[in-house]
């Protein structure tokens, strides 16, 4: 199983964050994980992306 996550949003939304806490989740959960996070300079109100890959096997990065 693998499953392929995206989320977008605008700084200080916590976007980051949720990705953050699912790859935690994920792990204790003994699955693999990976994330990647793109986001600008801005400390807040500009635009940031966060990918999570999960998967009961490795994952091969960059994926």
């Amino acid at each position: 199983m693998k499953l392929k996550l995206r989320f977008s949003g605008r700084g200080g939304q916590g976007i980051k964050f949720l990705g953050s806490v699912l790859v935690r989740v994920a792990m204790v959960a003994k699955y693999y994980a990976t994330l990647t996070v793109d986001y600008t300079p801005s400390v807040r109100g500009g635009p940031i992306y966060c990918d999570v890959v999960l998967s009961s096997d490795p994952i091969s990065y960059p994926f």
